[in-house]
């Protein structure tokens, strides 16, 4: 690596610091600090640049190596591969352990995010969503369709069913904000956990118009339920994600056996 790269504390925030030691160490790759093949500084040392520890570290090469942006060589050391995937072609990465907004995804990333389509409308919750939120499948729930771009491309389809008192569906209309950021801002029933269940699916028509691609084309789909601490659900989101464009990405830790 030479002496170009100074590698900064990556204690930016208040997420776990293996998330944090994965995306600094990616950008690093990914914005040329880094060069195809070379050997990265060693663990001790790369973990005190970076303010952690080396168990930390590990773990984070440990998804890096996985993405196929590092290989480790037994005897020789850390490399950065010698093909490193261009950026925003690669896609955008985002963790599943902590909830974020598109927006907050994409500033990260330092790429622009545009509303190209809302819309709010008051429909039945029907059977599934109806179930889910505690009321019957005729009662009213106010719907937040919201289509996000990433410079200029559709990238998500956000498909949000809210409570309707706590919505207000003209104040919803001009929120420049995401329906569930709209909704944290009710202080009785602002969510404090999801649960979530991501897999791939076909794009349906609707699906297919509002992101601009091939009806049965293979989008990655991400649904959600919102729940307040004492376990009350007052949100449920479908969120479909042009998968040539996000990377979802999930480190869980293997339980001690010995």
């Amino acid at each position: 690596m030479g002496d170009r790269v100074q590698p900064r504390p990556v204690r930016t925030d208040s997420r776990p610091l293996y998330l944090q030691a994965t995306e600094a160490i990616r950008d690093l790759i990914l914005e040329g600090e880094f060069q195809a093949g070379d050997r990265l500084p060693q663990e001790g040392e790369f973990a005190q640049q970076l303010g952690i520890s080396r168990s930390t570290l590990r773990v984070a090469l440990g998804y890096l190596e996985t993405y196929g942006l590092i290989s480790r060589r037994p005897g020789l050391g850390t490399f950065i591969a010698t093909t490193i995937p261009p950026r925003p072609e690669d896609g955008y990465l985002t963790s599943l352990d902590r909830f974020e907004t598109l927006l907050q995804i994409a500033e990260r990333a330092n790429v622009n995010v545009t509303i190209i389509s809302r819309n709010v409308s008051e429909v039945p919750a029907g059977d599934g969503i109806a179930g889910e939120l505690g009321t019957s499948s005729d009662t009213p729930v106010t719907r937040v369709e919201v289509v996000e771009a990433i410079e200029g491309r559709p990238a998500a389809y956000i498909d949000t069913y809210l409570i309707p008192r706590l919505a207000d569906r003209s104040a919803l209309a001009e929120y420049h904000e995401d329906a569930i950021t709209y909704l944290a801002s009710h202080r009785e029933f602002s969510p404090t956990h999801t649960r979530s269940e991501v897999w791939a699916k076909n794009a349906g028509l609707r699906v297919a118009e509002r992101l601009g691609i091939p009806q049965e084309q293979a989008v990655l789909f991400l649904k959600e339920s919102f729940h307040t601490r004492q376990g009350s659900c007052v949100a449920i989101s479908k969120n479909y994600f042009v998968t040539e464009i996000f990377r979802f990405y999930l480190i869980r830790k293997l339980a001690v056996t010995h």
